[in-house]
């Protein structure tokens, strides 16, 4: 009799983004359009003033019930309070912009505070325009959802230049008697996607306390010790952060029901700040499923896990995690790799399941997991490809666990220094694996049977075999005979982007931009000729991460810029 199968909360695709076996009270982009509110809802409208603190409270408004909206008037806003706002589970108060552009920046303290509130959905509208922009925060978070709030859904919302965090999330425990604590306030149903945070001094997203242990207190000269609240039900997706402060995703205290997937980070920990170093950071009393993240360029390890056991790591591509730091130090110094794992709060029983994974360059190792796992773990099917401590430490660079471990299955990972034989493209986020690439019908079955998907959001198994890495081959897709390189320059970018390429057919060519969630921008260019040059305008394109795509033939080619 084989091992037993391991039950996680996954899903099949191509299914519209949703939590993973998570009902949502919260109504996942209600307001894309008016229509979709009842025919007695109300709508109600906030004019801008950017010389005071704009609140938005049920006093403001004549009669507001659940299911009404709330339109922000386009223009200047200096900071925006948003207190004792309360829709129901199947009317959520919706707040959002009235079709143009509303800007929030320069405020002191924060760009939109959220208290007392709950059931309510701040979106900009459309979110592919990000039409709701905080900038320019000098001492506080672009979005904080704080004192008993819960029920929160924020999409499409540009944040950018924050002194502390983008988007902060909980209820600190006080010396009161009605304190937000464990035993009396659960925050619930949050729900955090298609947002784009730029440059931040603190961490881009930071979700639950960070004292699951507790915090001490010093009330009138007694010292206290008080439980944080936990948080049910968090699903973060779609979001791109660059340049972090910190940790580009911080999440605690969450031992249930959380996932964070389909995000794109780049550049994450720039402060360097020591302990506050990653792309995904799942800290004390959190357990997640973390799936399809492409994380790149960062100072810190590219995920890291401190928090409860059985988190759920599978299908995300990891680039350069930790190169920038310290680089003048041996790579065994000031250590950063692409997944580390530490028991951190010494629970009794610990395990974790690391799956078709790929991680490229990492600055110390591949995989590190730090402390006993003593429950049924899975290291399989992860592509490392040249760790900085392989001239010192070998093959232990690619996995590296303390001590040998029976309760850990380690299989059909694949371990080189070299990329060149495995992918179609390696300067694209996909890395697409080569025709003949080792990686193909390489892995093994987990025992996680419900990963039916890839980071394409394609079908894996292949050919009743699992690939390793995160992308599966799909062998409808052709592979690129030629190797093409595509040159952007300057990248990043404000205003202007340029294209240089060549290849040896005369060949008709097709030229497009697209996000990175996949959706065409601009109408393609078409030419034929060997050798291109071609000028994008971008002045009227939204700060954020893009990928040029062209299209020769049956061939596709791609590469990622940033527009800042």
């Amino acid at each position: 009799m084989g091992p037993e199968k391991i039950t996680y909360l996954t899903r099949a695709r191509p299914n519209p983004p949703n939590s993973i076996g998570i009902k949502f009270t919260v109504l996942t982009l209600l307001l894309l359009s008016v229509s979709a509110i009842v025919s007695s809802a109300k709508n109600f409208y906030v004019n801008p003033d950017s010389t005071k603190t704009t609140i938005i409270e049920p006093e403001a408004f004549q009669n507001l019930e659940a299911g009404d909206t709330i339109f922000l008037v386009a223009g200047k806003y200096k900071q925006i309070l948003i207190k004792n706002i309360k829709g129901t589970p199947p009317d959520p108060i919706i707040i959002t912009n009235s079709g143009r552009l509303v800007h929030i920046t320069d405020g002191p303290t924060y760009g939109i505070a959220i208290r007392k509130s709950s059931n309510l959905v701040l979106t900009g509208n459309p979110l592919s325009e990000l039409a709701l922009r905080i900038t320019d925060i000098s001492n506080g978070n672009g979005i904080s959802v704080e004192d008993f709030s819960s029920d929160v859904e924020i999409s499409g919302i540009e944040i950018r230049n924050v002194n502390k965090s983008g988007i902060m999330i909980k209820s600190d425990p006080s010396c009161q008697i009605n304190s937000p604590d464990r035993s009396n306030f659960i925050l619930k149903n949050i729900s955090i996607h298609h947002n784009l945070i730029y440059q931040t001094g603190d961490e881009g997203f930071y979700i639950g306390s960070s004292f699951y242990g507790g915090v001490t207190l010093d009330c009138s000269g007694q010292v206290i010790t008080k439980l944080p609240h936990i948080i049910e039900n968090l699903s973060v997706y779609k979001n791109t952060l660059i340049k972090t402060g910190k940790d580009a995703i911080q999440i605690s205290s969450i031992p249930e029901g959380s996932e964070v997937f389909e995000n794109s980070i780049w550049f994450d920990s720039e402060q360097q700040s020591n302990q506050q170093m990653s792309g995904i950071f799942i800290g004390g009393g959190a357990k997640s499923t973390i799936y399809n993240n492409f994380i790149k360029d960062g100072s810190g390890s590219g995920i890291e896990v401190l928090g409860k056991p059985g988190t759920l790591i599978f299908n995300n591509i990891i680039i350069n995690p930790g190169k920038s730091y310290k680089p003048e130090l041996a790579p065994n110094n000031f250590a950063k790799h692409g997944i580390y794992v530490k028991n951190a709060l010494n629970e009794p029983s610990f395990s974790i399941q690391i799956l078709n994974n790929t991680i490229l360059n990492p600055k110390t190792n591949g995989i590190t997991v730090d402390s006993p796992l003593n429950n049924p773990s899975q290291i399989r099917n992860n592509a490392i490809i040249n760790p900085g401590v392989y001239p010192l430490t070998r093959s232990r660079s690619f996995i590296f666990i303390e001590q040998s471990q029976e309760d850990v299955s380690i299989l059909t990972n694949y371990m080189g220094l070299n990329s060149n034989s495995l992918f179609q493209v390696k300067d694209d986020f996909d890395y697409y694996p080569a025709s003949d690439s080792p990686l193909i019908n390489a892995g093994s079955e987990t025992l996680v049977p419900d990963i039916t998907f890839d980071f394409l959001n394609m079908p894996r198994p292949m050919n009743n075999q699992m690939d390793i890495g995160a992308v599966e081959y799909q062998e409808l897709i052709e592979a690129v005979d030629e190797p093409i390189v595509l040159n952007l320059f300057p990248n990043p970018t404000n205003e202007v982007l340029n294209l240089v390429f060549s290849h040896q057919a005369l060949d008709q060519i097709e030229i497009s931009l697209y996000s990175l969630e996949g959706k065409q921008l601009t109408v393609p260019f078409n030419k034929t000729d060997t050798t291109l040059f071609y000028t994008f305008e971008l002045q009227s394109l939204p700060r954020g991460a893009y990928k040029v795509v062209v299209k020769i033939n049956d061939s596709i080619y791609s590469k990622t810029f940033i527009k800042r």
